[in-house]
């Protein structure tokens, strides 16, 4: 998909939102107004969701996925 530069503190909290609809996804990071990535990928338009990271390993709780 695509990569962005961000540095990230270990054992610091983040609060991740993920928007997508259809083929357009928007990721925000830590309430800020303007997201952190925006792309458009027609690959996966519908499915379920799932997580990935690379070289770390994350946790991740109150997860919510609204339709």
């Amino acid at each position: 998909m695509c990569k962005i530069k961000r540095k990230v503190e270990p054992e610091k909290k983040y609060k991740l939102k993920v928007e997508a609809k259809g083929a357009d996804i928007r990721v925000f990071l830590d309430n800020e107004r303007e997201p952190v990535l925006k792309i458009n990928d027609n690959e996966f338009v519908k499915g379920t969701i799932g997580l990935r990271s690379y070289d770390a390993l994350p946790s991740y709780g109150n997860m919510k996925i609204v339709k």
